[in-house]
Parts: structure tokens; C-alpha cells; sequence
């Protein structure tokens, strides 16, 4: 959710010409293709949420542009070597599970739930389409089921980004989970009391794994009810974190103030808030290393800008402290909870999978994206339909979701399931990778000074004298976890928005290694 007025931020001259000196026309210097991720699922309005999707498209600049943008790690060379051994190069099912260090074949008869918004016409012809392709078992209405938000049919009416989201929702479950029971439910429209009386339903059909991979910012407003549709015992309900970075900062880049606010329900009390990654594996399909996800750190001088004027949006895990629920005891106890600053609140991300869709996963998606002529509000056409690489961190909570459901599912034995994680990462820490790299803050890895100095620059226009160092004094809100409300000192404790050795605030207990860490 977009929340302030463009207006508001004297960010426009800067932006303005930074737009004006890399449009995209291709004219007498030819053109490049690149490889871009775009945000499928419209922006929500009050009341509403927004799904955490990102689809990797095609896009036509000047070879200098391309240039830029793959220096910048922005954009794929059409050409680029393959992340993964899937249809469109990104990950397939073996290529996940080899790299988290799972057995995907792995007998279960447990039932993961996914609760979206619409309805989704082709996702069991494509879910077939997906596992004929990968030589899995041909769904059945055991296998796969699809319900509404009250048990019945599923909605009437069909949203193309929502679609996307279902889809990559489904067939990541299905990759990491071979015999896991999928149940599907379809809530009326993406409003906020309709997903939760979805996510009601699922767990009223048995479901004790549900994945809700979407959400906005955190709003005092929110009537308890809901917060309590997304509370019930033994049942792990997990939620995406975000794709706007620590607090949404990322929404300053589009001349829109930061939320300041953690997302929900990934920051209700008892839900899994599941966090982004990138990853990285060798040739032979071992995880080599993971990092925070964020690809619109300093080097990204459009931001989310680039999403209204080129199509496209790099994205970056989102994260932060909860400005309504406190935080579990769990969470409390774990060492370098104070360390994040959150005080008595909870941190939104307890676990962390990939996200990045630079190294993303491979879906099949027919649902005909778009119908609209204009190619500036709708770049899909039919010849897009099939193989697409997503990610966003609506492809980390089914991921989590579905390792879950492989390990046998929650304990009986503990109330919430988010304990479990902390419980077995106090114990054996070997049980995840520990995320040290990277951050969710506007900062990215730039030094404070010169991230400052950057910051700043975005929100005010080309300096004629030097700014405040403190980026989050100025009118694009909270942009970086290093300072405070005030001030010029950045702070030493920064495990909101930086990944650090042990526990932190991007990627929580760190990102599974096995499924011990769910058992």
C-alpha cells in the first residue's frame, strides 16, 4: 500500500531527470533485450491486500541502458547464464531441493493450505502441465483441491496478477512437496475480511500448514478479529514479509513516503513471517551461499520509479518491528532479539527462503495475462503465456510452507508452531544457514556516510550545500535502520535491516538447512 501523496516528497527533480537520461528509446543506437522482474499484482487500497509476486519479463533498451542496468544488477542479459535447469533457467523442483537440502520424494500425507485472493481458471490444467513436465503424478481432487472462502465454488471473478500469485503458490508447493495434499482457498477479492475468513476456512477443512503469500503495511486499525483469524493452535500459518525492503522504504524511489510500518499478517504474534533471500548454488546444485534479498539498495537509482515508467521492479525482502503486537516469548528470548531495537514488539521475519527473482523458480501459467491494448498498463500478451521465472517473497512462504508439510507438520505438543523454530535453532543452530550478508535497508552496503549523503540526495534533489547525513529526517519517512528518527550518529545496533552472524531481522532464525528446524 502506497500510503502518502507524490506531492509530499521534493524528490520529483531528481527522479524526473534521472528517468529523462535513461529512457528507454531505442532509435538510431538499436536496442538490447533484458531480463527484468515486474510486479504482478496491483497496488492495494485501504482495506486491501496486495499479493508479493514478482514475474521476470522481457524489455527492449539501448545497449547502453542494458549495459547499466546489468552492471547495476538490476537487469539479466537475455543470454545470461542459467541459474537453474528449469524451462525459463530458473530453479526447478530438484534444483530446490537439493539446494535446501531436502527429499522432495519423501512420503507425507499431510495438507498444505494456500489461501489468495480470486479465482485462478486455469491452475489445475497448468498444475497437471507442471507435473507432466517434471514426471510427477497427474493431480487428483484428493491431490489438489480448490474451494471458496465459505467451502463452495470458487469465486466468479478472475484477477491475471492474482492469478500469477496462485499459481506460483500452487507448483511451489507441489516442487518442494511430492505428496503433500494441496488445498487451494479462493477468497472473494484481495479485501482483508475476506482472506482472513479464507484463511478461517482452510483451517476449518483440517489444514494445519497454511502459506498467505501476501499482505501491506501494518495498520492500527486492523479489528482484532482478523489479527485472531491468523492465531490458532498447532497450526503453522506462515505470511511473505514484503517486497518493498525494511518498512517499505523502497516506496520513496516512486515519490512515496515509507509506511514506516512492518507488513501484516507476516507481524501478527503467532504467524510464521517468512523473510527473502537470493541464492546461489556450484554447478552441482549445493547452496554455495545466501544473502538478504535486495536488489534496490543504492545502485538502484529508480527504485520503485522504474516500476510506472519502465514496467519492471527489482524489489527487496521487506522486514521491521511491529508497531501494535509485542513479541512472543519465544521470540523475546532468543539471542539478539534486543539487539534489533524493537524493544518489547516483534520483529515481522522469524524464517527466511528465496525470494530473489533474479534466481527465481520456474512456473507454467496460462491464464491470459492481460486483454488491455496498452502495453504501458498491460505488458503481457498471449504469447507470454507458459513458462515464466517468479519470485518475490510470495515464492519464500510457500517454499517454507511446504518443508513444513514435509516434515511431518506441526507438533502437537506446542501451542504455536513459530516456537518450534526457535526452539530448535536455540538448540541445534546447524539446523539453518546462517544469513550474514546483505541488508532490507535502503543503505544496502554502502557506508553510512555516503549512504546518507545518497539518501538524501533521492529525497531532496541534487545538493547545492550538503545535507543531513540521517535519511530518515526527511519527508520520504523511515529509509534505513543505521539512524534513528533523529539525529546524525548512525547507530551501531542495526539487526532490523542488516543481516548479522546468529539471529537478525531479514532472515530471523536463518534459512532452513533439512527440516530439523521444523520438527
Amino acid at each position: 500500500m502506497r500510503t502518502a501523496a507524490a506531492a509530499s516528497l521534493a524528490a520529483a527533480g531528481l527522479v524526473a531527470a534521472t528517468l529523462a537520461a535513461t529512457t528507454t528509446s531505442a532509435g538510431a543506437t538499436g536496442s538490447s533485450t533484458i531480463r527484468v522482474p515486474l510486479r504482478v499484482c496491483k497496488t492495494a487500497t485501504a482495506g486491501h491486500r496486495a499479493c508479493d509476486a514478482l514475474r521476470m519479463v522481457t524489455k527492449k533498451v539501448t545497449p547502453a541502458n542494458a549495459k547499466k542496468l546489468e552492471s547495476q544488477g538490476l537487469a539479466k542479459a537475455t543470454g545470461a547464464p542459467r541459474v537453474g535447469t528449469g524451462p525459463e533457467g530458473g530453479f526447478s523442483p530438484a534444483g530446490l531441493a537439493k539446494a535446501y537440502g531436502i527429499n522432495e520424494n519423501a512420503k507425507t500425507k499431510k495438507t498444505v493450505a494456500i489461501v489468495d485472493a480470486f479465482d485462478d481458471p486455469s491452475v489445475r490444467s497448468d498444475l497437471n502441465a507442471f507435473d507432466k513436465h517434471y514426471g510427477f503424478h497427474k493431480e487428483t481432487t484428493k491431490s489438489f483441491k480448490v474451494i471458496g472462502q465459505d467451502g463452495g465454488a470458487p469465486p466468479a471473478t478472475s484477477d491475471e496478477g492474482w492469478a500469477g500469485e496462485i499459481t506460483l503458490d500452487v507448483q511451489s508447493v507441489r516442487a518442494i512437496c511430492r505428496h503433500c495434499k494441496i488445498l487451494l482457498v479462493e477468497a472473494n477479492d484481495n479485501n482483508d475480511n475476506n482472506l482472513a475468513n479464507a484463511v478461517k476456512e482452510a483451517i476449518k477443512k483440517g489444514a494445519t500448514i497454511v502459506s498467505n503469500s501476501y499482505g501491506g503495511p501494518e495498520s492500527p486499525a486492523d479489528p482484532k478479529w482478523i489479527q485472531k483469524a491468523y492465531s490458532h493452535k498447532h497450526t503453522a500459518i506462515l505470511a511473505s514479509s514484503g517486497d518493498d525492503g525494511w518498512y517499505d522504504w523502497d516506496n520513496v524511489n516512486s515519490l512515496v513516503a515509507s509506511s514506516g510500518m512492518s507488513q501484516s499478517p507476516a507481524s501478527y504474534p503467532h504467524v510464521v513471517g517468512v523473510g527473502g533471500t537470493t541464492l546461489y548454488t556450484s554447478q552441482a546444485g549445493k547452496r554455495t551461499s545466501e544473502q538478504a534479498w535486495n536488489r534496490n539498495g543504492p545502485a538502484d537509482f529508480l527504485g520503485s520509479a522504474s516500476e510506472y515508467t519502465y514496467g519492471y521492479e527489482p524489489g527487496a525482502a521487506g522486514s521491521g518491528c511491529s508497531a501494535k503486537y509485542n513479541a512472543p516469548k519465544w521470540q523475546k528470548s532468543v539471542k539478539g532479539y534486543k539487539s534489533l531495537g524493537c524493544g518489547s514488539k516483534r520483529s515481522e521475519v522469524d524464517i527466511a527462503a528465496l525470494a530473489d527473482p533474479f534466481t527465481g523458480f520456474d512456473i507454467y501459467e496460462t491464464f491470459d495475462w492481460c486483454t488491455n491494448p496498452d502495453t504501458s498498463v498491460c505488458p503481457y500478451t498471449s504469447a507470454d503465456d507458459g513458462w515464466s521465472t517468479y519470485g518475490g517473497t510470495s515464492l519464500a512462504s510457500p517454499v517454507t510452507a511446504a518443508m513444513w508439510g514435509l516434515a511431518g507438520g506441526p507438533s502437537k505438543h506446542v501451542a504455536y508452531p513459530a516456537q518450534t523454530l526457535y526452539a530448535n535453532y536455540k538448540k541445534h543452530k546447524s539446523d539453518t544457514y546462517d544469513v550474514t550478508v546483505g541488508g532490507t535497508g535502503g543503505c544496502f552496503d554502502q557506508s553510512p556516510k555516503a549512504c546518507g549523503t545518497f539518501l538524501q540526495d533521492i529525497v531532496y534533489g541534487p545538493p547545492t550545500t550538503h545535507y543531513a547525513e540521517n535519511p530518515n529526517t526527511g519527508p520520504g519517512g523511515l529509509l534505513d535502520c543505521a539512524w534513528g528518527k533523529t539525529g546524525n550518529k548512525p547507530k551501531t545496533n542495526r539487526g532490523q535491516c542488516y543481516a548479522q552472524p546468529g539471529y537478525d531481522g531479514v532472515s530471523g532464525v536463518g534459512s532452513p538447512k533439512g527440516l530439523k528446524v521444523f520438527k
